[in-house]
């Protein structure tokens, strides 16, 4: 699929998975994501120099969203640049790449005595500035009619962001869509509904209304505007389907958190009680 001009992606892997970070070009060069701690040396510094570019050419480095794969570079490409390059974020995820085991302490949700606790801390890579917190509107004027603006879209993180171009018609995401619900062998659901499923549903339904020709997201292929619409109608409708299933759960009668969790757990597959606690809370009220 063609891109346009201004746009390039780093197709970067980690592990069996990858990460595409996108570099932006007008005057100034903008790259979107530093992949884990361990992408830099390897393969971002190589992918740069494929594309006439460097960390010491870039002015800005843009998180999605405060998670390993989005922030471990933070640091050292901060570095290679001899300083320049300026990192900004969402507001609400700023803590989290200043202070990189809160990622895995209150994201992860992950105790330190788990054994991956420490190698999971080592992905997000070294503390890194944060030197612009963003907000919803904010724009990246790079030239030459290259105009990047932020869509708070959160869901997968209270700070995940979008960017959107206008004339290209271009959205950049990380897990802002995060995908439809896949049925395992046992016949249930997963639930790929991040934190707060009523936050996430809002985000889609945002996202939806905008004319997206291209949809540029972090770990698949790019999609063209047609494939990108339905995508994220299916994704708003899978997730209104799991929240009604549990508002349901409580029209019938459960009781309490347990008997919401062993409802729904029919349907679903849920890590714990806990995965439902925010929703059941909200639907109580």
């Amino acid at each position: 699929m063609r891109l346009p001009d201004w746009l390039r992606l780093l197709h970067i892997p980690f592990g069996e998975r990858y990460i595409n970070l996108a570099l932006a070009r007008g005057r100034e060069m903008l790259l979107v994501d530093s992949g884990m701690s361990y992408s830099v040396e390897p393969h971002i510094l190589p992918a740069l120099q494929a594309e006439d570019a460097s960390p010491a050419q870039l002015d800005w480095l843009v998180n999605l969203h405060a998670h390993s794969d989005h922030i471990g570079g933070n640091a050292q490409l901060l570095e290679a640049s001899g300083g320049r390059l300026r990192i900004a974020c969402h507001k609400a995820d700023a803590p989290y790449i200043r202070e990189p085991v809160r990622v895995v302490r209150e994201l992860y949700r992950m105790p330190e005595d788990h054994p991956q606790f420490r190698r999971n801390v080592d992905d997000c890579g070294r503390p890194a500035p944060v030197h612009l917190e963003l907000v919803d509107g904010v724009a990246f004027d790079l030239g030459r009619q290259v105009r990047l603006e932020v869509v708070a879209a959160p869901g997968h993180s209270p700070g995940n962001i979008a960017l959107w171009e206008p004339s290209s018609r271009t959205l950049i995401h990380g897990e802002s869509i995060m995908g439809l619900p896949q049925r395992g062998d046992d016949g249930r659901l997963s639930t790929p509904f991040g934190y707060a499923p009523l936050i996430y549903r809002e985000t889609l339904r945002r996202l939806a209304e905008l004319p997206i020709a291209l949809l540029v997201p972090s770990h698949q292929e790019p999609m063209a505007g047609d494939e990108a619409a339905s995508f994220i109608r299916a994704c708003l409708e899978a997730v209104e389907a799991y929240i009604a299933t549990v508002q349901r759960s409580l029209e019938a009668g459960a009781s309490d958190l347990e008997a919401v969790y062993a409802e729904v757990s029919r349907t679903y597959r849920l890590r714990a009680p806990g995965q439902l606690e925010g929703l059941y809370r909200s639907l109580r009220q």
